[in-house]
């Protein structure tokens, strides 16, 4: 058995999204949002953004969105004010929330 595992390439540049339904940020309606990867700055302003849960006697893992975290983190990775994240459809929240979860994949190994 290996020591290594491989994961999926976890993005490095921004991301584009149409939304389905369109925003209004400051006085300009927007139809789509570009995601730029998070800083460690962002992370910090937004709070908790991701709750990994394991299954008792199991290998299995879920991530649970912390809303109001994530809702601060796309308000930072996509330059919108925060009203502006407040308005998406729930559709769209999710879409670009999990387009944000790869970029929040470790970077290095953990140590042995």
């Amino acid at each position: 058995m290996s020591d290594t595992t491989t994961a999926s390439p976890r993005p490095t540049e921004p991301l584009t999204f149409t939304l389905a339904k369109p925003i209004l940020v400051i006085d300009t309606t927007v139809s789509s949002v570009t995601v730029t990867p998070p800083t460690g700055r962002h992370l910090m302003k937004s709070g908790s953004v991701l709750r990994i849960v394991t299954k008792p006697d199991s290998d299995e893992i879920s991530i649970d969105i912390q809303t109001e975290g994530m809702g601060k983190l796309i308000a930072a990775c996509c330059n919108l004010p925060i009203r502006s994240v407040e308005q998406m459809a729930a559709g769209d929240f999710m879409a670009v929330s999990n387009a944000i979860v790869p970029f929040l994949a470790p970077t290095a190994p953990p140590e042995s």
